[in-house]
């Protein structure tokens, strides 16, 4: 019983349990003995949703009427739940993304509240909304004040992009692919940046008896600040992939403990971290909170087979950003590895050492 109600404090979120095993059999059982640790607090839990229906069907609600009621106040149809937030199609057994389809946006203030709208913890759409950023910070460089009307530049880039908006973004809920025990899992961390934007991306890839499922668990882009150079922001973004990393790592504790993968384009950014030179503050800082994960192997990517390309430059999804590249999950097909070496654009952010050399018969210090 102890570790059952440890499984509950990590599931608990404000009233709802989030919980679930690798197979229904394992499934009931941890939903038997959660009903026996709340009941001995006289609390009932009820209003069971789940992707198999056998896992439902001795639980009817008695009150359809309350059940319909709360649906229509969430906007879910017959079908659907609510997961912290997130859609639940529990037939199909995918989460979606929703994209509130509104009025085009006029003035600097509507462009801010349209971006505010999608909610999606998991980063599945940085791709798309870095798009919108970069318009509204465009937008701010006009120095406009919340309530002008945009310029006709500005208003027909905005349109364009709301236009190619899609509805919703549906993915996968489930990591494993198949209701069976996992043999092991990895986690794989790209990151990538650009004048842009700085992204990274977590994928899975779990291997089961009856096969290997590889997909996007979670990915996040943000803004490039515009007076870092490039070999900088590399830096950042392999920061934020390791970050990434460690966050969903921690989130899959109830799991085997993965192998660490993380992936990066930039020679110059993996020199920083593979190296052992001194660096200015900027890189060093960096370069020692990706130290503090030794766990995490830092591995070559090519620019074009790097799904996190496209969270530092916005674009629409593609396979590649929703379930990575095809030879992940085969480590013969991995691309092949490099061995970094010191190159100007790494140098340029040593330490300045104490040197010596004689010239015209004077010491020179600096």
């Amino acid at each position: 019983m102890p570790d059952i109600v440890e499984e509950l404090k990590k599931s608990m979120y404000v009233d709802d349990l989030l919980s679930g095993g690798q197979t229904v059999d394992k499934a009931k059982e941890r939903k038997r003995k959660s009903i026996d640790v709340f009941n001995d607090a006289n609390f009932n839990l009820h209003k069971w949703n789940s992707n198999a229906h056998e896992l439902e069907a001795d639980e009817e609600e008695k009150d359809d009427e309350e059940e319909t009621l709360a649906k229509q106040q969430l906007g879910t149809k017959s079908g659907e739940s609510k997961v912290l937030g997130l859609l639940w199609k529990k037939k199909s057994d995918e989460i979606s993304i929703v994209i509130p389809s509104e009025k085009s946006a006029k003035t600097k203030r509507e462009v801010l509240s349209r971006l505010a709208q999608v909610y999606d913890p998991l980063g599945i759409t940085s791709p798309l909304i870095l798009e919108g950023k970069i318009i509204y910070r465009d937008i701010c460089k006009e120095k406009l004040l919340w309530d002008v009307r945009l310029s006709h530049s500005l208003k027909y880039r905005w349109d364009c992009w709301e236009s190619n908006l899609p509805c919703e973004v549906s993915v996968p809920r489930s990591l494993a692919g198949f209701r069976e025990p996992i043999k092991s899992l990895e986690l794989h961390a790209f990151g990538d940046a650009s004048t842009q934007g700085v992204g990274a991306a977590v994928y899975s890839v779990i291997h089961q008896e009856s096969g290997t499922t590889q997909i996007l668990v979670a990915g996040k882009s943000r803004l490039a600040k515009e007076d870092l150079t490039v070999p900088r922001l590399e830096l950042v973004s392999a920061h934020m992939a390791a970050n990434l990393l460690v966050n969903v790592r921690n989130a899959l504790d109830h799991l085997s403990r993965p192998q660490s993968f993380a992936w990066l384009d930039s020679t110059v950014a993996l020199h920083w971290i593979l190296g052992r030179g001194q660096y200015k503050q900027f890189v060093s800082n960096r370069v020692r909170k990706i130290h503090q994960h030794p766990e995490i192997k830092w591995r070559y990517v090519p620019t074009s087979e790097n799904p996190a390309d496209l969270a530092s430059r916005g674009g629409k999804l593609n396979q590649t950003w929703l379930y990575g590249p095809e030879w992940l999950s085969d480590m013969s097909r991995w691309p092949t590895n490099i061995t970094t070496t010191p190159t100007t654009a790494t140098e340029a952010e040593a330490t300045v050492s104490q040197k010596k050399y004689r010239n015209d018969n004077k010491t020179v210090q600096w």
